[in-house]
């Protein structure tokens, strides 16, 4: 799956509309904190990034058609950024969560080491009523 954290705008709005503790830099260290970004790049922005966190996030390798598309964007005035950095508007080299070359969903980042715990009960095929 692409890594894609979402607009640091979006966060700010809702939490403008009332929901408290969902700014941007009331998540933003949630964000920082689960990550393991491969990147050495990215990885060394401690105030956007991190690395040993349970979710893998890694750098997906291209076709030679991307890195001409790279060029091209260039070449037209666009900034090859970090889209979960702090600054958004450019284009991105794409990143995913993946591991050793497969998948690593959150699941396997975050409930599978958990599943020993006692105060988790994971019901599957289950019909939710009500959240308390």
């Amino acid at each position: 799956m692409l890594y894609v954290r979402g607009n640091k705008a979006d966060y700010n709005d809702w939490e403008r509309m009332g929901c408290d503790g969902w700014g941007y830099k009331d998540v933003l260290p949630y964000f920082k904190k689960s990550e393991d970004n491969q990147n050495q790049e990215f990885a060394s922005n401690m105030g956007h990034h991190s690395k040993n966190g349970p979710l893998t996030v890694s750098d997906i390798s291209v076709t030679s058609l991307a890195d001409t598309m790279m060029k091209a964007f260039q070449q037209l005035g666009y900034r090859i950024l970090d889209v979960n950095g702090k600054n958004q508007l450019g284009v991105m080299k794409v990143q995913a969560t993946i591991r050793k070359g497969q998948r690593w969903s959150t699941a396997k980042a975050f409930l599978r080491p958990a599943m020993s715990r006692k105060n988790l009960h994971v019901a599957t095929k289950a019909h939710v009523q009500k959240v308390y």
